[in-house]
């Protein structure tokens, strides 16, 4: 009977969540901060203890796994859209699960002695060289991945913003696009496009801040409705220059629903 420690099993567990968290993050997108996926991943760790309890059910131990999958999600990436949270919790999970399914596989062909799986929960009895050798790897392994499918970092991409209006404040994700160029007609501002959705009816743009701002794409050219708001905020830094933000119907599909002027600075 293989001996497990606790220490080493939290460990492990933070370990492999991290970066399954870290593949969420840029699979989807997501604009978290580093520190949120080691709070996300510690707190799956700690979840990991469920290993030394009696054998679980099978039905028992899907349930568990889902809700605390959900629980690592929330605490990675906060509150979202129903919708959105569903799609991390569901990509979390399903990670997790082929995780645990690739461990059991390898399990059954080598039997390596060092090596338990309990309640879903997989326990490794390594030596920390060989724990650094398996970050480097995954590491090289996650960045392969992300140059193959053409995914770029998330934190170079995705952006915070925090866009007030009469007092009120509106938050959302924007895509930061170096190909995207708008900027507003007359001042030379840089644009921020967003669908209608994200303001929710709740900005009432008053009639003098109103701006005609035209577009042109590969996929056609048009107007759209702006405005100039009284303050913006990227990534918890309020911009240094005025920039507009050009509302859009219904032309995004995915989790982020804005793309912004790559030249805009903070």
């Amino acid at each position: 009977m293989q001996t497990i420690y606790v220490d080493v099993l939290i460990f492990i567990n933070m370990f492999i969540d991290f970066f399954l968290l870290m593949c969420v993050k840029k699979f989807l997108n997501i604009a978290a901060r580093t520190r949120r996926v080691v709070l996300g991943s510690l707190l799956g760790g700690v979840c990991s203890l469920v290993a030394i309890i009696p054998r679980l059910n099978p039905v028992v131990n899907i349930l568990l796994a889902v809700a605390t999958g959900a629980l690592v999600v929330f605490a990675t990436f906060g509150r979202c859209a129903a919708k959105a949270y569903i799609k991390r919790a569901a990509a979390f999970v399903f990670a997790s699960i082929g995780f645990c399914g690739i461990s059991i596989l390898f399990y059954n062909l080598f039997k390596p002695s060092k090596m338990v799986i309990s309640n879903g929960i997989v326990y490794y009895d390594v030596s920390p060289v060989l724990l650094i050798l398996l970050t480097v790897i995954c590491y090289i392994v996650m960045r392969a991945i992300q140059k193959i499918t053409g995914r770029q970092d998330s934190k170079n991409q995705i952006a915070e913003v925090e866009v007030t209006e009469n007092g009120i404040v509106c938050r959302f994700k924007s895509k930061i696009d170096t190909g995207c160029n708008l900027t507003e007609p007359f001042s030379g501002s840089p644009v921020i496009i967003a669908d209608k959705s994200l303001f929710a009816n709740r900005i009432q743009i008053p009639q003098q801040k109103k701006r005609v701002i035209p577009f042109g794409s590969l996929g056609g050219s048009g107007l759209l409705e702006g405005f100039k708001p009284d303050k913006v905020c990227i990534n918890s830094i309020a911009a240094k220059e005025e920039i507009y933000i050009a509302l859009s119907d219904n032309t995004f599909t995915g989790e982020v629903k804005s793309l912004m002027n790559g030249d805009i600075t903070v």
